[in-house]
């Protein structure tokens, strides 16, 4: 009876293994596949899922909808990755899986964050952080950081997105050295802080170090993007340096056939001709990148500040002041259901020149009220003097790290 009873044991133990395996075999091939072709990503990692539940491993399960949820994230297919992180948060709570319970608050916060639900996703990006992330750095730590910033940054919290982008950059550096290409996110978006703050300088430095991991990384797509961040920093430093910059930028931009990256090769090309003086180029430009954005569902954000930019060339241009502020009321209609303080910052500057010149002195000075509202809420002394810190802080304890390494 005890034989039998062993043997059976065994038996089940081997068979266990043997699924166990054979799930975690499927999300690891989901795993190489992700930054190559997100399509058969998303074929292991839901062939992990199916077997997962015919066996009932919870544990494979967990792990399975985990990936899935990063390639749905991915592919910006956002209401799916919805539904797979809320399922993967319960498990995990079931499971006291304090890691991919942390990850799946992450990944929700994400789905709000790119949905611009920015009041939503800070929440559950400090709980995935308070619960687990901030105190066992991986790269998911890293991410949560680094998305938390850029979600403080588009309400216009400079300061607290430096600070986190700064903690970000610092968990790369000691833990992930060879991580080139969530290095290259990491200083890019440092670079974006800084030149909101018009500190071309620091901006430039830190866009060049973007660069630099990117190359290695030999990611064309997100060269495209330090291509022409650096091209428009460069406006009004080094007119050769913009142009260099640019044309690289729409190059690498057009290599990688990605619509997101060629409509910002678009803008940078309209950003730089317009600093020239070449204002018809800008516009034909801007309306290509307006002509994409329309086409599919829409960056908000992103088209409201393309049509303020065509109403600020078609203005330069002379065209009739209808269509002028036929541009400035599409923004206005976009931006009216958000808190988008950058934009509204200059959708309200805009309309207060736009009525000035027009003789209405009292709705220009009613925008102009706004705008000033919105400037000084974005960006203070405070603010600026807080980046310096975290900056001095983060240089020294670099320094720290090395003395004692």
């Amino acid at each position: 009876m005890f034989v039998i009873q062993f043997c059976t044991i065994t038996l089940f133990s081997q068979v266990v293994k043997e699924d166990s395996s054979a799930i975690f075999s499927l999300i690891a091939k989901a795993e190489k596949l992700f930054t190559i072709h997100l399509d058969s990503a998303l074929h292991y990692s839901q062939q992990a899922e199916e077997l997962a539940k015919e066996k009932n491993f919870k544990k494979g399960l967990l792990y399975a909808l985990n990936e899935s949820t990063d390639i749905l994230i991915e592919k910006d297919e956002l209401a799916k990755s919805e539904l797979k992180a809320q399922a993967c948060n319960k498990l995990a709570l079931q499971l006291k899986d304090s890691l991919t319970t942390a990850i799946s608050w992450l990944q929700m916060a994400q789905e709000k964050m790119y949905n611009n639900d920015f009041d939503g996703a800070i929440p559950l990006f400090i709980q995935s952080l308070q619960y687990y992330l901030a105190n066992h750095p991986t790269k998911y730590s890293a991410l949560a950081f680094n998305d938390l910033g850029y979600t403080l940054g588009r309400k216009g919290e400079l300061g607290k997105q430096a600070n986190c982008l700064v903690q970000s950059n610092s968990i790369y550096e000691t833990y992930f050295p060879q991580m080139y290409e969530e290095l290259g996110v990491a200083y890019n978006n440092l670079s974006t802080v800084y030149n909101s703050l018009k500190d071309k300088q620091k901006a430039i430095e830190y866009a060049k170090k973007s660069m630099y991991y990117r190359e290695k990384s030999g990611d064309v797509s997100r060269l495209a993007i330090s291509c022409c961040n650096l091209s428009q920093y460069y406006i009004g430093v080094d007119s050769e340096e913009a142009d260099k910059y640019m044309t690289l930028c729409l190059k690498y931009a057009m290599q990688s056939g990605q619509e997101s990256r060629i409509i910002h090769s678009y803008i940078t090309a309209s950003t730089v001709y317009d600093m020239n003086g070449k204002f018809e180029e800008a516009l034909n430009y801007e309306l290509k990148a307006i002509a994409s954005l329309e086409k599919k569902q829409p960056d908000v954000s992103m088209l409201s500040r393309r049509y303020i930019a065509a109403a600020i060339l078609s203005k330069k241009l002379k065209k009739d002041s209808s269509v002028v502020l036929g541009y400035l009321k599409k923004s206005q209609e976009l931006l009216s259901c958000m808190n988008d303080k950058n934009n509204l910052r200059g959708l309200h500057l805009q309309l207060s020149n736009y009525y000035r010149d027009n003789k209405n002195y009292a709705a220009a000075y009613e925008h102009y009220k706004k705008y000033i509202a919105y400037r000084d809420s974005i960006v203070t002394e405070k603010t600026e003097a807080s980046i310096a810190e975290i900056t001095t802080q983060y240089e020294t304890e670099k320094k720290t790290k090395r003395s004692f390494g």
